[in-house]
């Protein structure tokens, strides 16, 4: 028959499919030979960016928190991929989350807390006042004449003294109204200096504010007297610390990575 000719003359039967698997056919999954899958590029260059940030952050910034959240970030997503070949890998990381949580320092959220403490009380702190003592009446021999009386008179009014010391810095009016400003800056500076754990702008900061406290308020004040104390209390805290490597976690996977098939 006509119909058996054709299929005879094309060599292939008339219903014959493709084979699954063959070009044409159903794609494949892509494994390695040992059947683990291959994890995409974007995911490794996703932990090699956190590795180099948690570096970045610590060194640069001095930001363990932030050192650690990015750490553990990376730890996470290699777990996710349960690929033995970066299993040094997270052993290098858990070593360096040891090393930043035995960072010795004070805390600095509860610096910033204690100096947030200290704020509250600048609205109602008490400016210095000219202090005047009355004068003493000295015992003087009488005297007749008007021009005796006369000085007699001007000397109640007018008493000359000699000072010793400097006198004491007032503030002008307008001045006082920039004083709970300019103390609230210091401090938000010794705070952020705190987070980030910069020693100088923190100890300059605390110490400026210390200063304009003995210097311009009144040091009899309740108000007055809790700043001060606070402020020296916060003074000698320490914040830095000699930061760990956080390099050996990335040279590990760079290795690993450069191994892999």
């Amino acid at each position: 028959a006509p119909a058996i000719g054709a299929g005879l003359a094309s060599g292939t039967p008339a219903d014959a499919a493709p084979m699954a698997g063959a070009p044409g056919g159903s794609s494949a999954t892509p494994s390695t030979a040992t059947g683990v899958a291959v994890p995409a590029d974007w995911q490794l260059a996703e932990i090699r960016y956190l590795l180099r940030m948690a570096n970045h952050r610590l060194q640069l910034e001095r930001d363990v928190r932030g050192a650690m959240l990015l750490l553990r970030a990376a730890d996470n997503s290699l777990q996710r991929l349960d690929d033995p070949r970066f299993t040094p890998v997270r052993a290098h990381i858990a070593e360096e989350l040891l090393a930043l949580e035995a960072l010795p320092g004070a805390d600095a959220e509860g610096l910033f807390l204690a100096l947030e403490a200290i704020k509250s009380d600048l609205g109602d702190l008490k400016a210095r006042t000219p202090s005047f003592e009355p004068a003493t009446r000295e015992s003087q021999p009488a005297a007749d004449g008007t021009l005796a009386n006369l000085w007699a008179a001007v000397s109640e009014l007018i008493r000359f003294r000699r000072l010793d010391t400097p006198a004491e810095a007032l503030l002008l009016p307008e001045e006082a109204l920039y004083l709970e400003l300019n103390l609230r800056l210091m401090l938000e500076r010794a705070q952020l200096a705190a987070l980030r754990r910069e020693q100088p702008i923190y100890d300059s900061s605390i110490a400026e504010a210390r200063a304009w406290v003995a210097r311009y308020l009144d040091p009899t004040d309740a108000s007055v007297q809790r700043v001060s104390e606070g402020l020296a209390a916060v003074a000698p805290m320490e914040l830095a610390a000699p930061l760990p490597d956080l390099s050996a976690s990335l040279v590990t996977l760079d290795a690993a990575l450069g191994a892999a098939p």
